[in-house]
């Protein structure tokens, strides 16, 4: 008798939806079994969408209880079944085409499940919206896992939050999320205030992944990869393992602590890439937080800047690459240049450390002794060694000046290592007053290490050349050893020998006082015409 009532007095009763989907209804009192409602396009004909129900019950005007509820939705162009929405009982408004229930729904599609509780669908618009206790588990078809490269993995996604709203549109289903929104999958957990996530109904691919996009917003924080990420937005491409920040993004490396900041951020599949970028307009510098434990006392940061980083993660330490007007600042110095390329260790429960940080093109490096130039600089934190290669240039706070080919610079001891090229000289100048102004003086003393008689150093400055140099300060004191072709020579006296033992004590501000020079092996000395 149901089945009667459905297919033969369910379509006189409902004649004019069924020509046009929904038009004016007629209602009769009392219930019917097995109830059936179709949406129709208006231009095509095709179905968008049918609700069912196991009884209905009319209760005025053109508004139906239906138990059981059961909507189909359909694709528009191909008729295809999209998904089918569940509920224990729904009202259905014939005249607005609007279907809601204050009961949990379950909407299950190809690659998808939703659950929920209070609904409404909008079916001129093809709009779920759900408005408590939402969870959507994504899985892929199938289809997609024969088709994927890396179909023996399958990778499943939950998404949910307070509220949310799925269209149904011809290509995608585009899923809303609002309010302690999150994401849960492998390798991933994101959460934030809002979620848009797009699935494109498991059409063919060559990933087990069904989500293609996932756009979270507001104080967003992501952890993968062992690390941590805040942003005002994150845009996740799971099927390429890639994601873009912005909105003050900074990311936070777990077992390193090392920490990256900028206009946006970008997680790269690569090798489990991270790169950070400038703002055109400058503003927003791309920089890197780093924390080193030396092996006596609190760790100290290293913080560095330039208008691009790359990070990469290797099996027990991060690789960093700078790229563009890098600035670099320590506890106890600063330092400029082109590029710089930093290794961190990445090692859980250890405590932090930076291997070495390499610096290339035009190094400018200033500390509490004074400023140092060259073409290339390697930092070694963990032995508090600073190596400069190429042109070095250091400018002492007491106004001594060195030039060399080579500088080994041992902060913790004070102390240092210059060494000349094939056929240089180190070249040190020394200041003999507080009112000596710097002058560059550069000596070239012939063959065989010749006192240079045809030259004449700035006024009070004594200029010394050698092949090597060793010095070291304590206090105000310093001591200089040079080796190999020495040779000295200031206003009053010029000398040369093969090796040379100079010490100086500090006057304060750009002055210091040679006090004694020890000279032996070959010396000669040329003094007041003797």
């Amino acid at each position: 008798m149901a089945l009667f009532f459905r297919r033969i007095f369910a379509p006189l009763l409902f004649a004019a939806v069924c020509q046009q989907g929904f038009g004016e209804l007629t209602m009769l009192p009392g219930e019917v079994s097995n109830f059936e409602l179709p949406r129709f396009d208006e231009n095509t004909g095709a179905k968008l969408w049918e609700v069912f129900g196991k009884k209905a019950k009319f209760v005025g005007g053109e508004k139906i209880d239906v138990s059981d509820a059961r909507l189909e939705l359909f694709d528009k162009t191909t008729s295809a079944l999209r998904a089918v929405v569940t509920s224990s009982a729904a009202r259905v408004d014939a005249a607005t085409k609007i279907i809601e229930s204050g009961e949990r729904l379950f909407i299950k599609g190809d690659e998808f499940l939703l659950s929920g509780k209070k609904w409404r669908w909008n079916g001129d618009k093809s709009v779920v919206d759900i408005f408590s206790d939402v969870k959507v588990d994504f899985e892929p078809s199938k289809k997609r896992v024969q088709n994927a490269k890396d179909s023996s993995v399958v990778k499943k996604t939950t998404v949910s939050g307070d509220a949310a709203r799925l269209e149904n549109s011809s290509k995608n289903n585009v899923f809303f999320m609002e309010g302690n929104a999150k994401v849960r999958a492998e390798n991933l957990s994101v959460d934030c205030r809002k979620i848009t996530v797009v699935s494109d109904n498991g059409g063919k691919a060559d990933s087990s992944e069904s989500v293609s996009e996932i756009d979270a917003r507001g104080d967003v924080v992501l952890l993968r990869d062992n690390r941590i990420a805040r942003a005002e937005r994150v845009v996740i491409h799971p099927r390429s393992d890639e994601a873009e920040m912005e909105g003050e993004p900074e990311i936070v490396d777990l077992p390193s602590k090392a920490k990256l900041a900028g206009a946006k951020i970008f997680l790269l599949k690569q090798t489990k890439s991270v790169s950070a970028k400038s703002s055109d307009d400058g503003k927003a510098r791309a920089r890197a937080l780093f924390f080193h434990t030396p092996k006596s006392g609190a760790a100290q940061k290293i913080e560095i800047e330039s208008d691009s980083i790359l990070m990469t993660a290797l099996e027990t330490e991060n690789k960093f690459f700078f790229e563009g007007g890098v600035k670099v600042a320590g506890a106890d110095f600063k330092a400029e240049c082109g590029r710089i390329a930093v290794s961190a260790k990445n090692v859980e429960n250890e405590k932090p450390e930076v291997k070495i940080i390499e610096c290339r093109g035009g190094v400018r490096l200033e500390n509490a002794e004074g400023e140092a130039r060259a073409w290339a600089m390697d930092i070694f934190p963990a032995q508090e060694k600073t190596q400069l290669r190429g042109g070095v240039v250091l400018n002492a706070k007491d106004g001594s000046r060195l030039n060399a080919e080579t500088l080994e610079l041992f902060s913790a001891e004070n102390r240092g290592f210059a060494e000349s090229g094939k056929r240089g000289f180190v070249v040190l100048q020394i200041p003999e007053s507080a009112a000596a102004q710097f002058k560059q003086v550069n000596p070239s003393p012939r063959k065989g290490a010749k006192m240079a008689k045809d030259k004449k150093p700035a006024k009070d400055m004594t200029v010394i050349n050698s092949r090597r140099l060793a010095f070291g300060r304590k206090g105000g004191d310093a001591r200089f050893d040079f080796e190999k072709d020495v040779s000295i020579l200031s206003e009053s006296v010029s000398a040369s020998c093969g090796k040379m033992v100079v010490y100086s004590r500090s006057l304060g501000g750009k002055a210091s006082k040679i006090s004694k020079i020890e000279a032996f092996d070959s010396v000669k000395v040329m003094q007041s015409e003797y």
